[in-house]
């Protein structure tokens, strides 16, 4: 499939300025990668590969191979810097404060109309100094805004951190067993190892503690090993702790 004309990027950069960023980091390190809104099979004879393509704003994926061979799944996402971080917190922690006071939304569409209404009542966008203006507001950027509202709805609503690989139409399977990266079955690109890890085995038992309740059907030491269906009809296998598996807590999608 053909690339992106260079005034479609900048269009999407535009939109998406951690995109360009990573960008900037990528052309500094060696040759700048392909951009498509789309791939096809003939994507996968692509030599070098170097391919970076969208799975619905603000997510992006750069698919490159490593000195071995392996293919690397990179998703570029909105992050959080310290500055940041220090908000996001403080944010979150008046929504939960807050909570009691509507009623407890009863699908996925009607709790992200509340978190959004949540999000603009508690913050007020100018130059993002974070200061408490009228009414407990915390002054936020816009760009500051965006990734605050697409990390409250992936981390509360989506699948944390996964949520890259299930917004893309090119996965078949989701595999994470311990610790470490998570790997993909690529429509295209078949097995590839991803950017997303879990380091810690707490990080990795809270989140499959966090999906199992999601779905319904919450995991334990007395329930370990759960089957579910997600929102989105996918299958999810989820195993918990190294009582019952040796690498730990695992999941597949």
């Amino acid at each position: 499939m053909a690339a992106v004309a260079d005034s479609d990027l900048k269009s999407v950069v535009g939109r998406n300025p951690h995109l360009g960023t990573y960008l900037e980091g990528t052309f500094q390190g060696g040759q700048t990668p392909d951009f498509t809104p789309g791939l096809d099979r003939a994507d996968r004879d692509r030599d070098p590969l170097n391919l970076i393509y969208p799975v619905g704003d603000p997510i992006f994926i750069h698919l490159t191979k490593d000195q071995f061979g392996q293919n690397i799944y990179q998703a570029i996402e909105p992050s959080l810097n310290e500055d940041d971080q220090e908000k996001y917190e403080r944010i979150l922690d008046r929504v939960l404060m807050t909570a009691h006071e509507n009623e407890i939304p009863e699908t996925d569409e009607e709790m992200e109309s509340l978190l959004e209404e949540k999000l603009t009542q508690l913050t007020s966008v100018g130059k993002g100094t974070g200061g408490l203006l009228g009414g407990g507001k915390v002054d936020v950027s816009i760009h500051q805004f965006d990734k605050i509202k697409y990390l409250f709805i992936r981390d509360l609503i989506g699948a944390g951190r996964v949520e890259p690989v299930i917004r893309d139409p090119y996965i078949e399977d989701i595999h994470c067993v311990g610790t470490g990266p998570i790997f993909i079955e690529h429509k295209v690109f078949g097995r590839c190892k991803t950017s997303i890890t879990f380091d810690k085995d707490e990080d990795l038992d809270s989140y499959v503690r966090a999906m199992s309740e999601r779905v319904g059907k919450p995991v334990s030491d007395t329930n370990p090993i759960i089957d579910a269906t997600l929102p989105d009809g996918s299958r999810i296998n989820m195993v918990y702790s190294r009582e019952i598996s040796k690498n730990g807590s695992s999941f597949t999608i």
